[in-house]
């Protein structure tokens, strides 16, 4: 067993008073990350400072943390699970920014769930409290108030529980579902369709490895002037380019030069789910036949999570984001068949079950930061995004098969009917305590250095 394991495990099995529990945070992101360590430790520390920025970015890094610790001795039961309930098709780690636009094939744009890292099978009500915390923390000050705090996870409790227990599950999340998302609707397909005339008349060009705009094309010269100063920053291979206007940087030339194929990651950025898992099915079928990378350089990025999870069984891998996700994948992956099914709440029907050009041309997600200030500023939109959200978690859940090949609607809805009320003051009063440990433990480390404390 490696060093980093047996001190993860040590830590786990050790009485929680404050320094023991500073060790159960250091020794699960010594294990979450010792592969990342041995391969470019810069960047692992990048991801811990950024992890350090504030409490909701400490608590979207430590998910292989929250799985340790709801499956610890003497962690906190449920009284609404049995075996087939505990092996549903998660979405492993659900929180506000992990809902994002789509466009379907017809041109239909929606929200739903768009990271799938850490899916797989284990309890759902591990996921909808892991939702209820990511829910009282996007509120930032306003989640710090007790009784907003079990109001909020409360809200995002009952939205899960309304939709999972009603005869028929909810799809994905259109226009008209609430003001929040309308506008981020508005703006992905905005940066959809700039992304698409970009790829139009300035088309990537491989050999080149840049853009180039094609002077033979009617009205070049036009597009040529419409994009001198377009902020898209352009992306290896035949994918669009992605806005620089969130916070991340960008070319602003007409042409703006690609990242090379294989080119190192910038600096900061470092993956969070190090181990490997299996792709888990889903019935969005018929699959179409699987996309095949055939270089080295894969399009695809693997996706895996730390085996505190208990979902552990195996990986998946989603076609990346973010070129360093690309790059960091091309280093450590072999080409390899890319999976083309999710887990879903979407109808079979919606683009992104399987992979396409769509589902990242026309993809932004939530911001926690500006979920803060709705939170702070119109407590009933806030309410009402994150009750949607828990309805789109149990969407997720309800269409997607479990270990033992039935539908999750089937196994989950038995188990709450009648005990609502009862579900709801279980998770909130597990959410409220649970966000008040990551504060702590964030407070905790604020000011450690986490790439020396974790490998020394």
């Amino acid at each position: 067993m490696r060093l980093s394991a047996l001190l993860a495990l040590v830590a786990a099995c050790t009485p929680a008073g404050p320094a023991d529990r500073t060790a159960v945070v250091l020794g699960a992101l010594a294990s979450d990350n010792e592969r990342w360590v041995a391969r470019a430790p810069e960047l692992v520390a990048g991801k811990y400072r950024r992890m350090q920025a504030d409490v909701y970015a400490w608590m979207r890094g430590t998910a292989s943390l929250y799985w340790l610790d709801l499956t610890a001795p003497g962690a906190t039961p449920t009284a609404f699970g049995d075996g087939p309930s505990s092996r549903v098709l998660l979405i492993g780690d659900p929180h506000p920014e992990n809902l994002g636009s789509f466009r379907g094939a017809d041109g239909t744009m929606f929200v739903d769930w768009n990271d799938f890292d850490a899916a797989g099978h284990g309890p759902y009500w591990g996921d909808v409290r892991r939702w209820a915390v990511a829910c009282v923390l996007a509120a930032g000050d306003t989640g710090e108030d007790p009784a907003m705090a079990r109001e909020i996870a409360a809200t995002a409790v009952a939205g899960y529980v309304a939709a999972i227990t009603a005869s028929e599950l909810p799809g994905a999340l259109g226009r008209g579902a609430a003001p929040t998302f309308d506008a981020l609707l508005d703006d992905a397909e905005e940066d959809g369709d700039d992304r698409v005339r970009l790829d139009e008349y300035a088309p990537f060009d491989p050999a080149r490895g840049e853009r180039a705009l094609v002077p033979a094309r009617a009205g070049a010269a036009g597009a040529r002037r419409r994009l001198r100063g377009h902020p898209d920053r352009a992306r290896r291979g035949s994918g669009p380019a992605r806005p620089a206007d969130r916070g991340r940087g960008g070319a602003t030339s007409a042409c703006p030069r690609a990242t090379p194929a294989c080119s190192t990651p910038p600096a900061g950025w470092a993956p969070a789910w190090p181990a490997t898992r299996r792709t888990a099915s889903t019935p969005c079928s018929p699959a179409p036949a699987p996309a095949t990378t055939t270089t080295g350089c894969s399009s695809s990025r693997r996706a895996a999570t730390a085996c505190a999870s208990p979902a552990c069984r195996g990986w998946r891998r989603r076609r990346g984001r973010r070129s360093a996700a690309r790059a960091v994948a091309a280093r450590s992956a072999r080409p390899r068949a890319a999976p083309t099914v999710m887990p879903c709440s979407a109808s079979p029907s919606s683009a992104w079950c399987p992979t396409g050009s769509d589902r990242t041309g026309y993809q932004r997600n939530l911001d926690a930061g500006e979920l803060a200030e709705l939170a702070a500023d119109d407590f009933a939109g806030f309410r009402r995004v994150i009750e949607l959200g828990g309805a789109a978690l149990a969407g997720a859940h309800g269409r997607a098969p479990t270990a033992d090949g039935r539908r999750g609607h089937d196994v989950i809805a038995p188990r709450l009917r009648g005990h609502e009320s009862a579900f709801i003051d279980e998770t909130v009063a597990f959410a409220v305590a649970y966000a008040q440990r990551v504060r702590a433990d964030f407070a905790a480390v604020a000011d450690l250095d986490l790439l020396a404390e974790t490998t020394r």
